[in-house]
């Protein structure tokens, strides 16, 4: 407890429901896990995605409004190698996407995510999706890997796939001490701890 009490905050970084519910109902206790930052690493959440009418070459007109896009081709799955690009899987081919200044504040942290970007300005601001709990919205998590969403609209169970890089512990932070909330399904942490915990008492 003496190394807790020594930390100056600590941040819901995965159960943010049940932390709530648990203060909502005036719980003193409820069960956690501490992790430093050092020891957390993330994984992207990206997006499955219907073109909701729209063809691909007016949707990629329109995105090209509020992104610089570069077409990369028929290249290898596309994961962004850092925060600030985004991956956008249409027709076969794969683009590379950097938000133009003016589609987000940049000393807003949680507006400055590349997920709370993409719900903004192409789910809603494009696609007209503007409920980011839409069913037609398909969150894939860190289990997965970007030949993964090339599957799905290849298939054609999407009309596009966005790809996205892990937002950093940093951003997650700079979120925390702002007071704000991350963009839904925006975060994968790991390690996740395991659900079916089993206590036994030994001995009296």
């Amino acid at each position: 407890m003496n190394l807790l009490a020594a930390e100056p905050a600590a941040y819901v970084a995965d159960g943010n429901h049940r932390s709530a519910a648990a203060a909502a109902m005036g719980l003193d206790h409820f069960l956690t896990v501490f992790f430093p930052t050092s020891r957390l690493g993330l994984e992207p959440y990206n997006r499955l995605l219907p073109l909701n009418g729209l063809t691909a070459a007016t949707f990629l007109h329109q995105l090209e409004e509020k992104f610089e896009t570069k077409k990369l081709g028929k290249t290898t799955p596309y994961r962004p190698a850092h925060v600030g690009l985004i991956g956008l899987y249409l027709n076969g081919e794969w683009y590379e996407l950097t938000p133009k200044a003016g589609t987000f504040d940049p000393g807003n942290a949680a507006e400055s995510i590349d997920s709370d970007i993409i719900q903004r300005q192409i789910i809603d601001g494009i696609l007209k999706i503007s409920d980011a709990r839409d069913k037609r919205i398909n969150y894939v998590g860190g289990n997965k890997d970007a030949a993964y969403l090339v599957e799905r609209v290849d298939h054609g169970d999407y009309g596009l796939a966005l790809s996205v890089a892990p937002v950093t512990m940093q951003q997650f932070v700079d979120v925390c001490e702002q007071n704000l909330f991350m963009p839904p399904k925006s975060t994968w942490f790991d390690p996740k701890i395991r659900s079916g915990l089993v206590i036994a008492l030994l001995g009296e």
